[in-house]
């Protein structure tokens, strides 16, 4: 993923630097395609982070593709959230194990305190919640409310969670 950035800077910069040598010299033509190169580069999509094909609903392998490349699992997004958290909230129990097993850390706390299974919990994502426990999820794990993934499941009325945290209705 680094060498794409790499590669897409070093591009727009030479197009750039196309472009200002052609407008200093008076050649438009060079100056023209310096700048329609600059804005090619700036507008072709970089390759998409984990997070992003996590939640775009990218099959396993090609995740497990990005993983390889990209290598970076625990690498946070702007709330704090590793891919394993997208993971849970999307119900990707398919890409738990896999991401665990390449070095996620399966109870990464985000900015407000909550594990991959704590967003299981408050999307009702069962099978991401059911391959977590598998992984060594804590379910005592409290978040900044103080709430266990257990409680969120229960303040959601999520039964079917309840029973995989192993939480009472009255509780």
């Amino acid at each position: 993923m680094e060498t794409v950035r790499r590669f897409r800077f070093l591009l727009l910069g030479g197009f750039v630097l196309l472009g200002v040598v052609g407008y200093l010299t008076e050649n438009w033509w060079l100056a023209g395609i310096g700048a329609l190169g600059a804005l090619g580069c700036a507008v072709i999509p970089a390759a998409p982070s984990m997070h992003a094909a996590i939640d775009k609903g990218w099959k396993a392998e090609r995740v497990m593709g990005l993983v390889k490349s990209e290598g970076d699992l625990q690498a946070q997004d702007a709330g704090g959230n590793t891919p394993l958290h997208i993971a849970a909230r999307r119900d990707r129990g398919d890409l738990v194990a896999p991401l665990v097993e390449r070095g996620a850390e399966v109870n990464a706390a985000n900015r407000r305190g909550n594990t991959p299974l704590h967003w299981a919990a408050r999307f009702n994502a069962c099978a991401a919640a059911k391959a977590l426990l598998e992984c060594g999820a804590d379910a005592s794990a409290r978040n900044e409310d103080g709430l266990t993934p257990g409680e969120r499941a229960r303040l959601s009325g999520y039964e079917e969670m309840m029973r995989i945290l192993n939480v009472e209705k009255s509780e």
